[in-house]
């Protein structure tokens, strides 16, 4: 079993995240097996975080992963209970801070605290800058070929994971490029290198190898970086972070351009598999097409009034698509991100968000004149998007069962979509509302008992507390019994779906 998990491991995700010298670490995982008693402690948390990542798209159809997930999540405590420990010198290594960056992957994988590791990456970029891994390899005369990359690749996967976590926690880049001068990896397999490697002999930019999609990840950092610091940066004056339409257009289309040659640059052999490649497509793509998701959907509500901004509703609605339903398919990563917290969670909330809002829009737009106007068939293009809500229910749904306990994006979907099934009918809104909330409170609330008896779990209602459960999970957002929306009849889908003018970038010029 650890063996069919490592394999998983390196074959999905080190294509992105490169962390391990692939050769060096089977060397390391048999030595572990060979005398396990007396392996280093930091090898042990390696092989246990790797060995849990891969867990994370194991079939369920071939195992009962129940008792898996919770071993899994076993060594991510183990983990962060090691690094909590007494600091020492021989933290402040190589081999640690790997084992940080596999925690950090982890956690996001299994949703263990995967929604707060910007908090951790903090540490995991302070030790890796007091090791000097923000200056190039080349500074280091002594410095052996094979650690030479080994740094060069945990640099760029540390910046990537920053990136990733700072747009998810709605926080400026903790880095820019004034603060290293590394390079990206070379573009070399694994097996081109060892300890014994005096020169390096690298492939041609254009060649997929080991580190080819890595190096395509670093190239797009820039504007990534960009549209992080501008979604999430502060400023005094609200004309310091002002950003034209042309520079918005500019940093979309270099993004969207750089999801389109992905696939070039995914690594395909004669042993690679369908699956390895639409893995790895799926997943780079997701790490790319999110920002420009963030960047144009607090945009995409002023086209209501202003059809100016139409190029943002329209981005925002691709990206969403795009992200919802990849394509290619591939099972392994449609679970994954059905399990996952951090990266993968976020990007279920604002994609499905965005079409709610996109449904909503054409609803309004399309409204019959009158009150007693006789409802229209739907267009072919709402039926389109009512199409993929209902898919983002299906997954909102999906992730309730596997372990997620926060419901109201489940709630706030399927209202959506019940506001769209009775456009045009006399009935009261309000009422259509407040039904489809209790449904769907009623039926997340039904999974989550469900899962609660499966893992041996007693939910006390008395109390309103459980035993066993994430912090998260509290009966009150949820239960069907005290729901009410109130005597407000001015309520409005505006305060679930469109942000606030707070959120919205108002140093964005319109074009």
């Amino acid at each position: 079993m650890a063996d069919q998990m490592v394999r998983l491991y390196l074959t999905r995700f080190e294509s992105v995240f490169r962390i391990l010298h692939i050769p060096s670490f089977w060397n390391e995982y048999e030595r572990y097996w060979s005398d396990p008693t007396e392996a280093e402690t930091v090898l042990q948390l390696k092989i246990q975080l790797v060995t849990a990542i891969g867990t994370s798209i194991i079939r369920q159809d071939t195992v009962d992963t129940t008792d898996i997930y919770s071993t899994a999540r076993q060594g991510l405590y183990a983990t962060q209970e090691w690094l909590s420990g007494p600091m020492k010198k021989n933290r402040i290594s190589i081999d640690s801070l790997q084992v940080q960056c596999l925690l950090i992957l982890a956690r996001q994988a299994l949703a263990a605290g995967g929604d707060i590791v910007w908090i951790s990456m903090g540490t995991v970029v302070r030790t890796a800058m007091q090791m000097g891994l923000h200056r190039d390899p080349k500074h280091f005369t002594r410095m052996g070929i094979l650690q030479g990359e080994i740094r060069r690749r945990l640099w760029a996967t540390i910046l990537e994971l920053n990136v990733q976590a700072a747009l998810d926690a709605g926080v400026p880049p903790t880095l820019s490029f004034d603060d290293f001068d590394t390079e990206a990896p070379s573009n070399v397999n694994d097996q081109d290198m060892d300890e014994q490697t005096k020169a390096l002999q690298e492939h041609p930019p254009t060649a997929a190898t080991d580190s080819s999609l890595q190096r395509f990840l670093f190239r797009s950092l820039r504007p990534r970086l960009e549209v992080a610091r501008r979604m999430n940066g502060l400023t005094s004056r609200p004309s310091e972070m002002s950003m034209s339409y042309n520079e918005l257009i500019a940093l979309t289309a270099s993004l969207t351009s750089t999801c389109r040659s992905c696939d070039a640059h995914i690594p395909r052999t004669h042993s690679a598999s369908s699956d390895m490649a639409s893995f790895h497509h799926n997943l780079a793509d997701l790490l790319l097409r999110r920002f420009i998701l963030h960047l144009h959907r607090p945009l995409a509500g002023r086209a209501r009034t202003d059809p100016r901004y139409y190029f943002s509703r329209k981005t925002s609605l691709d990206a969403a698509l795009a992200i919802l339903s990849p394509i290619p398919k591939n099972a392994e990563f449609a679970h994954l991100v059905l399990l996952g917290a951090g990266i993968f969670k976020h990007r279920m909330i604002h994609a499905s968000l965005a079409v709610a809002s996109e449904l909503l829009m054409e609803v309004e737009e399309h409204r019959p004149v009158g009150f007693h106007s006789p409802s229209q068939e739907p267009s072919g293009y709402r039926k389109m998007l009512m199409e993929a809500l209902r898919e983002a229910l299906r997954q909102a749904a999906e992730r309730i069962r596997l372990g997620e306990t926060n419901v109201k994006l489940h709630m706030k979907l399927r209202m959506a979509l019940r506001q769209t099934e009775v456009a045009g009918e006399n009935s009261s809104s309000l009422q259509q509302l407040a039904e489809s909330a209790k449904e769907s409170l009623e039926t997340s609330y039904a999974m989550i008992q469900e899962r609660a008896t499966s893992e041996g779990v007693e939910i006390n209602n008395e109390s309103g507390r459980d035993r066993g459960m994430s912090a998260d999970f509290d009966l009150d957002d949820f239960d069907p019994e005290s729901f009410t929306l109130g005597s407000n009849f001015n309520f409005n889908l505006d305060d679930l779906f469109f942000l606030p003018a707070e959120f919205d970038m108002d140093g964005v010029a319109a074009p």
